[in-house]
């Protein structure tokens, strides 16, 4: 009976892989169907080790951890997220052989609750896209040898803020301040165990990356750096959180940029660094790592 179930089960996800965009091929075609993987392409029984790795021992490995990922992989996890009627990402704390670094895991609306965007979001694991068994899925990790990381050097010029004001914005100041924070604390425990960010969100950022006639900018990446937040009405202390960086091509890597290049972004409220998003431990409906 468990083998007729199993069948009709797969039968189902590949009549359902089958009805998703173009991009989405077939779960048949690609070879991954029924994959339980995350959004960084790490399988889930590897993530659930690091994630668990890092609840073990939370304290931090290294004061400047930041993670890079391609605007190929911004625009691709966008349109993942769209053709499954995902509602954003749920960024986990996690480790690998004592390092620092994340997991990344879709999630879908799950009815509403208190949180400041109203709204549960489930964690899922079922994908049938072949980008996520790529190489272009995985992030690269970097402990402070990219010079692009200009968020760790304490003479970085901010630029005259030109972004509106929205729930995930903040300033090139304050982003400097966090992550200078968070350098400061050294290997003290994280203490956040997972944000999360909406869909609409990757949206602009795949617009900010773009090729601006305006500015001559034409983006590469993102960075997310591991940073530490000052109070809030939502978190009394000091909480640990990230903070995204939109990167161009450089020398010596990716340098971070900290404008808007857009008016269609300016207009829809990109931010030139987002955070703020909604944390575990204050917002922990439906999450698979608590």
């Amino acid at each position: 009976m468990k083998n007729l179930l199993a069948g009709i089960f797969i039968l189902l996800i590949a009549v359902s892989c089958n009805q998703k965009k173009s991009e989405l091929t077939s779960a048949a075609n690609s070879g991954l169907q029924l994959t339980r993987v995350t959004l960084n392409g790490i399988p889930f029984a590897e993530a659930d080790q690091m994630v668990k790795e890092y609840q073990a021992d939370p304290s931090s490995s290294n004061p400047m951890t930041n993670i890079w990922f391609s605007e190929k992989y911004v625009q691709k996890i966008y349109s993942i997220l769209d053709a499954e009627d995902g509602d954003g990402i749920r960024i986990y704390f996690a480790k690998k052989a004592g390092k620092n670094t994340i997991v990344i895991v879709s999630t879908k609306d799950n009815g509403a609750n208190g949180s400041p965007s109203k709204r549960r979001h489930l964690d899922y694991f079922e994908h049938c896209a072949p980008f996520l068994a790529t190489s272009d899925a995985k992030n690269m990790v970097d402990y402070g040898t990219d010079q692009g990381a200009t968020l760790y050097s304490s003479t970085v010029a901010c630029p005259v803020d030109n972004c509106p004001a929205s729930y995930s914005h903040i300033t090139c100041e304050d982003a400097l301040a966090w992550v200078t924070k968070f350098r400061q604390w050294g290997t003290t425990k994280i203490n956040t165990n997972s944000l999360w960010f909406s869909k609409k969100l990757l949206n602009k950022i795949v617009r900010e990356l773009e090729p601006s006639a305006s500015t001559g900018r034409d983006g590469d990446g993102i960075r997310i750096y591991f940073a530490v937040k000052p109070p809030t009405t939502l978190s009394p202390s000091d909480r640990h959180t990230v903070v995204i960086a939109t990167t161009e091509p450089s020398g010596t890597g990716h340098r971070d940029y900290y404008d808007c290049s857009h008016p269609f972004v300016k207009i829809n409220g990109r931010a030139d660094l987002d955070d703020n998003g909604e944390e575990c431990p204050n917002f922990c409906d439906d999450v698979t790592w608590k």
